[in-house]
């Protein structure tokens, strides 16, 4: 990864490429800050500039074998070590991080911006209690007694350090004190007071802050397709945090497909356009099942906030902008005489979906009884 590739955080990059041109590489640093703020890619980034063997001034050159590897997670001497647990797809006793390499590779290559929470999802360990262990450290010190294969230094990152257990941060306390000679320890890690102070004693601090309002603006700009203003928006909402600023971004992509579907089936099902119902069922029935499920869930609730609006109840009523315009226009079509059925419709549809019946058939067979009980009028 190069430095370029790093979302702000500029004073940091020149701090570390000064180090390595002046020859003050640390043997063990520890990157501090939020998962979103970059600490691992930084991390990853320093590793790729000190192994560059090509010409790099400001960055690494991002075209020698060296960095090629790096950016793949491949290099035979950068090693990871993470947080893992067992999981009986991948590994039933003592887990160490090495057979979940190929899933952190992924992960990485997906947004090199991840947390924990990414991380267990993508590993299989949602229900588990992860965290770096004695095994770890064993392979730890396996690796390191190996010679260097293709570079000057041999890299340790530990990313999440503070979820060393006792023993396995024990085990590498003299190790970090006294290292091998070309070997360099770099620990990444959000919570400071979780980590033993042995081993911040043992450590050179970077902290790697909050990323900058506009730099995060520029990364959504280029990621998604934005308005400016939004991006101003969820930049500010974010307080640095990429990881924020995305799943932001991500929530209101989902909730403008979700608004926009929904307010233009409703318009087929009120004027009972057999012809576009037909076609609007064919193109949502493409989508995949969790966003469909995502969709009748929307649309339960604006059926709620219809009913709430309808008993004047506006207090508790958590529409705003477009949702409450078009909650005002539709409104008047949900009454007490339909919204149970259309409750029921909505739930059992979600239900079937989730048990893989076929969609397209599913929304074309809701749409003709929702055309129905749309024009049910209230007694």
């Amino acid at each position: 990864m190069l430095f370029s590739e790093i979302i702000g955080q500029a004073s940091i990059k020149e701090r570390l490429i000064a180090t390595v041109k002046e020859n003050r590489i640390s043997h063990a640093r520890l990157f501090l800050g939020k998962p979103g703020y970059g600490a691992l890619p930084m991390a990853i980034a320093y590793s790729q500039y000190i192994l560059c063997t090509g010409n790099k001034d400001l960055d690494s050159c991002g075209t020698c074998s060296s960095c090629l590897k790096v950016n793949k997670l491949i290099h035979p001497d950068l090693h990871f070590s993470f947080p893992v647990n067992t999981n009986p797809d991948i590994v039933k006793t003592n887990p160490t991080s090495e057979p979940f390499m190929p899933l952190f590779r992924e992960m990485f290559k997906e947004s090199p911006y991840f947390d924990l929470n990414d991380w267990h999802v993508k590993s299989g360990l949602a229900t588990k209690q992860t965290n770096i262990n004695v095994y770890e450290s064993a392979l730890i010190m396996r690796n390191l007694a190996l010679k260097a294969f293709e570079s000057e230094y041999k890299i340790t990152i530990i990313w999440m350090a503070e979820r060393m257990n006792i023993q396995s941060a024990n085990k590498l306390l003299k190790i970090l004190e006294e290292p091998p000679a070309k070997t360099l320890f770099f620990l990444v890690a959000e919570s400071e007071e979780s980590l033993l102070a042995t081993i911040l004693s043992r450590t050179q601090l970077i902290k790697v802050g909050r990323i900058d309002s506009g730099s995060i603006k520029a990364e959504l700009a280029k990621e998604f397709d934005v308005t400016p203003e939004r991006a101003s928006s969820i930049a500010h909402l974010a307080d640095g945090d990429y990881i924020q600023a995305k799943r932001l971004m991500e929530a209101t992509q989902e909730e403008m497909f979700n608004k926009e579907n929904f307010t233009e089936w409703m318009r087929y099902c009120y004027k009972a356009n057999i012809i576009s119902l037909i076609d609007w069922s064919e193109k949502m029935g493409k989508c995949g099942r969790e966003q469909l499920k995502n969709f009748l869930e929307y649309g339960l609730h604006i059926f709620r906030e219809s009913i709430i609006m309808n008993s004047n109840a506006s207090d508790l009523m958590r529409l705003e902008g477009d949702e409450l315009t078009f909650a005002k226009n539709f409104s008047p079509f949900i009454n007490k005489a339909n919204i149970m059925a259309l409750m029921t419709l909505f739930n059992e549809s979600h239900y079937a979906i989730e048990r893989n019946a076929n969609s397209k058939i599913i929304l074309l067979d809701m749409s003709f009884k929702i055309a129905k009980l749309v024009r049910v009028k209230e007694v």
